[in-house]
């Protein structure tokens, strides 16, 4: 089965949603980060959480090598411990659980309270600022030399594949448009 065509499609033909807050929707990497995908807006989709998991299990299924395993890994996380094969439905079902516990936690008084004390300590202000200052000398350093993201994605999916994707032909095409 080429699960890179059906993976593909499965992406094509969901519908643009915009992500709510509680509504059991996810953002999914189209290409991966873990494979050189990058954290842009046209590289993210609002997924279901069984949509989600379905196309995480199509990335595992469609990939080989060290790529495979970083998607098991994925799959792996979503699934909990791991130790259980769960089914789309389930993993649904555990999501919506959870959400809904969540959500309970929220509504409770202390427990608010609780986060928003320790949220506001003078420490957790301090960790930020560190945590901020990393990240932006990380940012100086992108893109590399000059080049434009695209030219860097292009670079990355040569060096681990070989050739260009389906994901990138279609963000070349969409920059030319």
């Amino acid at each position: 089965m080429d699960y890179n065509r059906l993976y593909q499609r499965f992406i094509e033909s969901r519908p643009t949603r915009k992500k709510e807050f509680n509504k059991g929707l996810e953002t999914h990497h189209i290409l991966p980060r873990s494979l050189g995908g990058l954290d842009t807006a046209d590289n993210r989709i609002v997924l279901t959480c069984k949509e989600h998991w379905l196309a995480h299990r199509m990335l595992y299924k469609m990939h080989i090598g060290t790529a495979k395993g970083k998607m098991a890994y994925a799959l792996q996380m979503m699934s909990g411990t791991g130790r259980y094969n769960l089914t789309a439905r389930q993993y649904e079902q555990i999501r919506k659980i959870n959400s809904n516990a969540t959500t309970r936690q929220w509504r409770d008084p202390e427990y608010v309270a609780k986060q928003r004390a320790y949220r506001s300590s003078e420490e957790r202000r301090a960790i930020s600022r560190q945590t901020m200052l990393v990240n932006r000398s990380k940012m100086r350093q992108w893109p590399k030399r000059g080049k434009t993201s695209l030219e860097v994605l292009k670079q990355r999916h040569i060096e681990k594949y070989g050739k260009t994707t389906w994901y990138l032909r279609k963000r070349i095409k969409q920059e030319q448009s």
